[in-house]
């Protein structure tokens, strides 16, 4: 499968002192963001105990601000009309998926050992770094648009999972799941 998407988000909400002695703040909706990007996927179904998948994301996510307090943080940022990186974006991102599995009535022998009702998976994510705002000692208002410039490290995360299911009854079968 391959998909592509766009979103505007209007009307993000944004920190706003009504009155000079801030002792009137109220969050109102005047922000602005935006998503776009494709995803491509491989799927295989179950089929021959295997299954898996395979998918990739490209995303980029712009805004005037990540938090709703950034105007308070630093409002000659907040007053400038452009967008920077969000915080939250990761424009890359990996996943992969494996499978095997032996369902409750399938004959399956492990060294001469009959076992059935059983399964494993792994999963693997994998993502570029988040933006962040490079630390400048000499900050100009030039630095102002460094926000969000620089790219953390890449992220990557592994998890397995095994199962093995006991039929008690009809119908009624219990599983012991391990997640690691």
């Amino acid at each position: 499968g391959v998909r592509g998407f766009y979103k505007d988000i209007f009307d993000y909400a944004a920190f706003r002192h009504l009155r000079l002695d801030r002792s009137v703040d109220l969050y109102v909706n005047l922000d602005y963001g935006s998503v776009r990007g494709f995803e491509v996927i491989l799927t295989k179904s179950a089929t021959g105990h295997y299954s898996g998948s395979l998918g990739y994301t490209f995303q980029i996510a712009k805004g005037r601000s990540s938090d709703p307090k950034a105007a308070q943080a630093t409002p000659q940022l907040f007053g400038l009309p452009r967008e920077t990186r969000l915080s939250f974006d990761q424009e890359h991102t990996l996943n992969l998926f494996l499978g095997y599995r032996i369902g409750p009535n399938e004959e399956y022998n492990v060294f001469g050992i009959p076992l059935n009702n059983w399964g494993v998976s792994a999963t693997w994510n994998f993502g570029s770094g988040f933006p962040y705002t490079p630390f400048n000692t000499s900050a100009t208002l030039e630095d102002l648009y460094l926000a969000n410039s620089g790219d953390g490290p890449y992220t990557s995360e592994v998890n397995f999972s095994a199962y093995k299911g006991f039929q008690i009854l009809t119908g009624l079968n219990v599983i012991i799941t391990l997640d690691v």
